[in-house]
């Protein structure tokens, strides 16, 4: 009789707990199951660095002697590849971003070409051989953009751009009898322009992003006054060439964000 009293009680107990089980909640690996990782923030500092490639009008202008115009223009073009590095903050708001950024690049977008500047007579007629680089560039820019997805976000930028360049210039004398170069001369300059552009940016980890971007820059007019010599040694700066400066540019790049 105990025996089955016994049973009798054990088979309740084991009832009563699977209608339990049956009824209640049940934790056995729903946590995992249901959990969702937070959205990415994209509010915090960050440094990075990037890469890419400049090019398209270039440096145009013309020539003066002695401030009297020769009424011959020239075009270079900047090509080249370069690199650099950037900082910035952004501040998330819901679905937009908005942001600061300074950057600078450095690399040699150069070119050179041989132009006529005076067509006067044999005696009279100059060609200038030029060469113009873009040793260094940077830019100071805002960022607004929108973020179809947590991790990717598209934007518009725009801001000042500066840019330091270097100049040579030699004149020759093609017609007369024997040929000769009359001058070399030298310049730099440093441009202060402006700069317009978008780009896309992937979150890869918490810490690190990867963007695309495109920047048409345009430096403004700078001019390029060489001083250097004549073939006899005498000092020599009688000529000019300002010239507008201006390229577009493609770049990646690679951010580290700090913090999570």
């Amino acid at each position: 009789m105990r025996f089955a009293v016994s049973a009798i009680a054990l088979l309740a107990c084991t009832s009563l707990a699977s209608a339990a089980d049956l009824n209640g909640p049940s934790y056995g690996g729903s946590l995992k199951d249901d959990y969702v990782a937070p959205a990415y923030n994209w509010t915090g500092l960050y440094v990075g660095v990037h890469g890419g490639w400049a090019g398209g009008s270039g440096w145009d202008g013309d020539f003066f002697n002695k401030d009297i115009n020769l009424n011959h223009g020239y075009s270079l073009d900047a090509d080249g590849w370069y690199g650099g590095l950037q900082v910035g903050a952004n501040q998330q708001f819901g679905k937009f971003v908005a942001g600061l950024e300074a950057d600078a690049s450095f690399g040699e977008m150069s070119d050179s070409g041989m132009f006529a500047a005076n067509d006067e007579g044999p005696t009279s007629y100059v060609e200038w051989e030029i060469k113009q680089k873009l040793e260094r560039f940077g830019t100071v820019r805002g960022r607004l953009g929108y973020l179809p997805v947590d991790n990717l976000l598209v934007y518009v930028t725009g801001g000042i751009a500066w840019g330091q360049t270097e100049a040579s210039e030699v004149t020759h004398m093609p017609r007369v009898n024997p040929p000769k170069v009359t001058s070399t001369g030298s310049v730099e300059e440093t441009h202060l322009g402006w700069t317009v552009g978008g780009g896309l940016e992937w979150v890869l980890t918490p810490n690190l992003s990867l963007r695309g971007e495109y920047l048409y820059v345009d430096l403004g007019e700078e001019d390029y006054h060489f001083v250097g010599q004549r073939t006899d040694g005498t000092y020599y700066a009688d000529d000019r060439a300002p010239s507008d400066l201006d390229f577009h540019t493609v770049r990646l790049g690679l951010n580290y964000k700090f913090g999570h």
